[in-house]
């Protein structure tokens, strides 16, 4: 299911993800909303030696990412954004999180973090029923949990 590697294609659907008021709150501060620094981020994460993002696609539409980063010996930290509102609370964010754990598995990961802003109870959840844990609170309002 972990097909596409994320790249520039979307970068449209990004700047509308990015900027939409109701998925905002989700996200944290830094993430980007110009579309100049939308296509620089994909590039980026696209090019990186440390990093493994996929697209999340229902019906052959791209509706978000998935993917790793900071991908460092044993470890490395994993997320998720489903940037189409109508595909929230569908199931489709626990099917791609299990998929990219299995794929980080084949990497040799054994140690995977989650950085989840405390608002966000519905990604809390999610992370929760697939085996993570709260290990304590960040800066900027996050909660950190652990696999």
């Amino acid at each position: 299911m972990l097909s596409e590697k994320i790249n520039l294609t979307a970068v449209d659907k990004y700047v509308n993800w990015f900027n939409d008021t109701d998925l905002r709150p989700y996200l944290f501060s830094d993430t980007p909303t110009k579309k100049e620094d939308i296509a620089y981020w994909l590039q980026e994460i696209a090019a990186s030696k440390t990093a493994r993002y996929f697209f999340i696609k229902d019906a052959g539409q791209i509706i978000g990412h998935v993917g790793l980063k900071n991908i460092k010996g044993h470890t490395a930290e994993i997320g998720i954004v489903i940037g189409e509102k109508a595909k929230w609370e569908k199931g489709i964010g626990t099917v791609y999180l299990k998929n990219i754990i299995s794929y980080a598995q084949t990497l040799g990961l054994k140690k995977l973090t989650a950085k989840i802003l405390k608002t966000n109870y519905r990604s809390q959840h999610v992370f929760e029923k697939l085996g993570f844990v709260h290990t304590g609170d960040l800066l900027e309002n996050r909660c950190f949990l652990r696999r």
